[in-house]
């Protein structure tokens, strides 16, 4: 979990791959990436939040999850 907070800054902060211009691949660690999946959002909700859609709503559950999305827009799609 340490390792994954470490990288998921790094990548945040733009300072992955220094120097770059603003723009960077990243290697994603495969047991990050969800790749047995139907339809793409519907399955990153439902790994985040496994639980929910039966009830499972705790407050310090869902405040320790997290999505990182490539976009505004498909932050509003998953909203």
């Amino acid at each position: 979990m340490e390792q994954f907070s470490k990288w998921m800054l790094i990548v945040g902060d733009g300072k992955i791959f220094e120097p770059n211009d603003g723009y960077a691949n990243i290697d994603i660690p495969l047991e990050l990436l969800i790749s047995n999946y139907d339809d793409p959002l519907q399955a990153i909700v439902q790994c985040t939040y496994q639980n929910f859609w039966m009830g499972d709503q705790n407050e310090d559950f869902l405040k320790s999850r997290a999505m990182s999305a490539g976009t505004i827009q498909t932050v509003d799609v998953i909203n």
